[in-house]
């Protein structure tokens, strides 16, 4: 379908297409033709859905979490120094940081998210 086609676009992330597609039921019979309302109502039923909800899922570097609480995501990064090797830029003394570990706890984020 099109429509869905042309919301997936608009949609970057993999948790956002999987949410656009368990929503598809917010299509309206063939009489919706207003792509931007469709979208508009989609992106505040997901902005809802958030509210409420952790969107998980796994990546190729282990589970990865977006926080019900801050929508911040626990994706981690691979930190180390720079360095030249054979004229080309190399990563050395690196390792795989878990993003979880460097977010700040549920509590610090009310008091710097007020509701």
């Amino acid at each position: 379908d099109n429509l869905l086609a042309d919301l997936l676009k608009r949609v970057e992330s993999i948790e956002s297409k999987q949410n656009a597609t368990s929503h598809s039921s917010i299509q309206e019979p063939a009489n919706v033709r207003d792509h931007t309302n469709l979208v508009n109502d989609l992106e505040k039923k997901m902005a809802e859905q958030m509210q409420t909800m952790d969107l998980k899922f796994t990546s190729a570097f282990g589970p990865v979490e977006f926080r019900a609480i801050d929508h911040q995501a626990t994706l981690g990064a691979y930190v180390g120094r720079t360095a030249l090797k054979d004229r080309k830029g190399i990563m050395v003394n690196w390792r795989y940081a878990d993003g979880a570990k460097y977010l700040p706890s549920d509590a610090i984020v009310k008091t710097l998210r007020p509701q």
